[in-house]
């Protein structure tokens, strides 16, 4: 192997796994077009859909629901647009975490204090 083909393949499994770390690699092909408008901080694009209807509680393969991933960013404007359609604040992924527990971690404390005036509760809180 020469140099510069083994600092490229080093370069690339640097990237790779520090990309995935970062979240860059998180496209569950179960999500649904909702989830990653969320994700990719497509607002306009994302409350158009929740007005037209679309399920407002839809997991992927996480067990994410929208509002994990919007109060994970912190991202009011959406999360209202979701608990306004019915998004359940106490609703669980496949680790019990809730939309609240996502806010918390983050830092989100916007997201914490919407969620908590809408009544959600962390998982520890809601005995899960």
């Amino acid at each position: 192997m020469n140099t510069g083909k083994g600092l490229f393949v080093l370069l690339a499994i640097v990237f790779t796994v520090t990309s995935a770390r970062a979240g860059h690699f998180d496209d569950d092909p179960k999500d649904t077009p909702l989830h990653k408008l969320i994700r990719s901080g497509r607002d306009k694009e994302a409350i158009r859909l929740i007005k037209r209807g679309v399920e407002v509680n839809g997991r992927n393969y996480l067990g994410y629901a929208p509002l994990h991933n919007a109060a994970s960013k912190g991202n009011l404007v959406v999360m209202r647009a979701l608990m306004v359609k019915g998004a359940d604040v106490n609703i669980t992924d496949n680790e019990g975490q809730t939309p609240l527990d996502k806010a918390v971690a983050k830092e989100q404390f916007g997201a914490v204090a919407l969620l908590r005036v809408h009544g959600a509760g962390t998982c520890a809180e809601l005995d899960l």
